[in-house]
């Protein structure tokens, strides 16, 4: 799954500010204040499960099917920030400050849930579905700061941190809609189509390091949508 996300502000800086709250170059740099600044958020993800579960018939109207397995992932955060702005007070010269920030992350754990469904019709039921992984993560971290300046030809880098962090990652993963089955053949063969909603909750995911905040903590990594599910079974 891939997302990618552009965003742009701009204000005049003689009567609105502009809060830079990723950059450290602001005080110092653009005197004049800030005019516009660029945001573009891509996120690569691949996931993996394995699982073994059972449908167990709670009655004619209810079934479940508990499960355990394992779940593995591969993730690639780029945070891109480009930060325009004037250099003077008078706001005559203008300066850029660009802010790359790169999270790569893998991991494994213990995944473990259950299947639900409430039958109100041979063929028709609604379902819920839960499942609860704790990951072994590894984040691979990097930042790299740059301040351009034309008036001075001036391309430096002012920053470049690199650095891995190890955590525990709980991961929870909801799931809910409504599911169209049948079964034909002596009951030999089955197919399925479902439609729902489903959310994912990634605790303390989002580790791109600030400079302003370097200790605020970590942020959450949430993916919500509608899905839409095809099978065929024997």
């Amino acid at each position: 799954m891939n997302t990618h996300v552009i965003d742009t502000a701009s204000v005049n800086p003689a009567l609105e500010r502009l809060e830079p709250l990723w950059t450290h170059a602001s005080e110092s740099l653009f005197l004049g204040g800030l005019q516009q600044v660029r945001s573009d958020w891509d996120l690569h993800t691949s996931v993996l499960d394995f699982e073994w579960g059972r449908n167990y018939y709670i009655s004619r109207f209810l079934t479940l099917r508990p499960f355990f397995g394992l779940k593995g992932f591969w993730l690639n955060q780029d945070y891109q920030l480009d930060y325009t702005g004037f250099l003077d007070p008078a706001r005559t010269t203008f300066g850029e400050s660009k802010v790359h920030s790169d999270q790569d992350s893998w991991g494994f754990g213990i995944r473990f849930g259950t299947h639900t469904a409430w039958y109100f019709s041979h063929h028709w039921s609604v379902y819920s579905d839960l499942a609860l992984t704790a990951a072994w993560t590894k984040f691979d971290l990097e930042r790299r700061d740059r301040v351009l300046i034309a008036a001075t030809n001036t391309d430096a880098e002012v920053a470049h941190l690199d650095y891995d962090r190890y955590a525990m990652t709980p991961i929870m993963e909801l799931g809910v809609g409504l599911r169209w089955e049948i079964w034909f053949n002596d009951d030999n063969y089955h197919a399925l189509i479902q439609a729902g909603w489903e959310e994912q909750l990634w605790w303390n995911f989002n580790r791109l390091y600030r400079i302003d905040a370097p200790s605020a903590g970590s942020g959450s990594l949430q993916y919500q949508g509608l899905t839409m599910k095809f099978q065929f079974d024997f």
